[in-house]
């Protein structure tokens, strides 16, 4: 998802910001929240989680420490916790449908239960497109159709707590 960065003569600095209009193909000559050309220093960025934000977010308060981790996953056995990075370069949501539904197979076996999925974006926008939604609990009620224990926690956050939804 394309963010603005930089520096804007007007707003000041400006970081992860996301607005609704599309970013253009090259650099942002006009700047898209002054209106001034080329006194601003502002640009599109691809956002995206680097390996330092995937283990500070892996370390938060919420987050239980017997997690595995989509996609990339985390060497070792299965956990019962689950952390998504929707913002990941190689998150694809037809691969987290395949994931989801193996792990609600595995559910039935006391093992092998999944008890939490974190889903973490860096902004909710983002989250909405990359999951195909803006209402979530559908999501959550889709999951849990074949076996309705199935991950009683299911909460959706961005990775700076500025947005999060409640706990389906």
């Amino acid at each position: 998802m394309p963010i603005l960065r930089g520096v804007c003569q007007e707003v000041g600095p400006v970081d992860r910001l996301e607005i609704t209009q599309p970013a253009p193909a090259d650099s942002a000559d006009i700047c898209p929240l002054c209106g001034q050309h080329l006194t601003c220093d502002v640009h599109w960025v691809e956002d995206c989680f680097s390996q330092y934000d995937i283990e500070e977010i892996r370390n938060d308060r919420d987050m239980n420490p017997n997690h595995n981790v989509y996609p990339g996953g985390t060497p070792g056995r299965f956990q019962p916790h689950l952390i998504v990075f929707v913002d990941h370069p190689l998150f694809h949501y037809g691969d987290l449908e395949d994931t989801l539904r193996r792990r609600i197979r595995m559910h039935s076996n006391p093992a092998t239960r999944t008890l939490s999925i974190r889903f973490v974006s860096m902004t909710k926008r983002s989250m909405s497109t990359k999951m195909g939604t803006s209402r979530f609990q559908p999501l959550a009620n889709q999951w849990r159709w074949m076996e309705p224990t199935f991950a009683p926690t299911i909460h959706f956050r961005t990775s700076n707590w500025s947005w999060q939804s409640r706990v389906f």
